[in-house]
């Protein structure tokens, strides 16, 4: 099982054989909402998104705590998946602010 899938760098963990290195021109699959799609789509792909982070992160806290020595290469893959989650997450919580606060604006008793 790859400790992180669909990364551009193949990671292995112990006892799983599978080829290694950099695959050329690869791009990670991406969780993406249909264009015109409606809000609740668009946060369910987001939530897809950030679950496959939070499993990446929890595969290399297990490696790590199996004794794994975890190569630059594939430290390196761990940023840039830690940094994808990252935004995602932000990106959600803005959504959910501006949702948050178009609901207020409509609701709010007019004054007059």
């Amino acid at each position: 099982m790859a400790l992180i899938e669909g990364s551009k760098v193949a990671l292995t963990v112990p006892g799983v054989s599978t080829s290694g290195g950099v695959k050329s021109g690869a791009s990670p699959p991406v969780a993406k909402a249909p264009e015109g799609a409606s809000f609740g789509q668009v946060l369910r792909a987001m939530g897809e998104e950030a679950r496959r982070g939070e499993a990446l992160v929890e595969r290399a806290v297990h490696a790590g705590a199996a004794g794994r020595e975890i190569s630059p290469a594939e430290l390196i893959a761990l940023q840039a998946g830690v940094y994808r989650w990252v935004e995602v997450v932000d990106l959600a919580s803005k959504l959910v602010d501006r949702a948050t606060q178009a609901a207020k604006t409509v609701t709010q008793p007019s004054g007059g």
